[in-house]
């Protein structure tokens, strides 16, 4: 039911009762295996090192279950902080989008609907009038003589009297309808 160890260990207490060893005979075998190991290798003319005792080999053991330990928990925080960023990247990616979106459909100067943005409401609404078989109003506004307020009080007027006028018919208009500059 648990990991691999406790897995390996029911494996090992299950073929020592199939062989009748009990507990602490098989601690007595597992203490008497390294010097064993190495006289075998002797035999065989194997250099196998210095092998551990059991208490080392558990020592070893350990050693490593904490370092595994640790380095699951930094990854763990590590994870943490990436969908955190992930999190705060998708948020600024809607800021920018919703931004860019008003840019490519506002007028920079009057802050009113764009050419692009009137076209497309326009389809829109001549569209939806159509299949409605309702009507469309549409209203176009010229200033006569702009460009002698320009000339005569320079662009920086020109533009507040354009931004004013997009702000009047703003206001002025109900939810559904809108102001641009073509």
């Amino acid at each position: 039911e648990g990991g691999p160890i406790d897995k390996l260990r029911t494996s090992l207490d299950a073929a020592m009762r199939g062989l009748g060893v009990g507990d602490a005979e098989f601690a007595n075998l597992l203490a008497r295996l390294p010097p064993r190991v190495a006289e075998l290798a002797a035999v065989l003319d194997t250099p196998i090192g210095s092998q551990p005792d059991l208490a080392g080999l558990r020592e070893r053991v350990q050693e490593s279950l904490v370092a595994l330990s640790e380095q699951y928990e930094s990854l763990v925080l590590t994870l943490e902080a990436v969908v955190t960023a992930k999190e705060a990247l998708e948020t600024q990616l809607r800021e920018s989008n919703a931004r860019l979106l008003e840019l490519a459909s506002t007028d920079e100067l009057t802050r009113v609907a764009n050419r692009r943005a009137i076209e497309a409401s326009l389809r829109r609404d001549l569209a939806r009038a159509d299949r409605d078989a309702s009507h469309l109003s549409i209203a176009i506004l010229d200033i006569d003589h702009f460009k002698t307020v320009n000339d005569t009080w320079g662009h920086a007027v020109g533009d507040a009297v354009l931004t004013m006028l997009g702000q009047v018919l703003g206001s002025s208009l109900r939810g559904g309808d809108l102001v641009g500059r073509w």
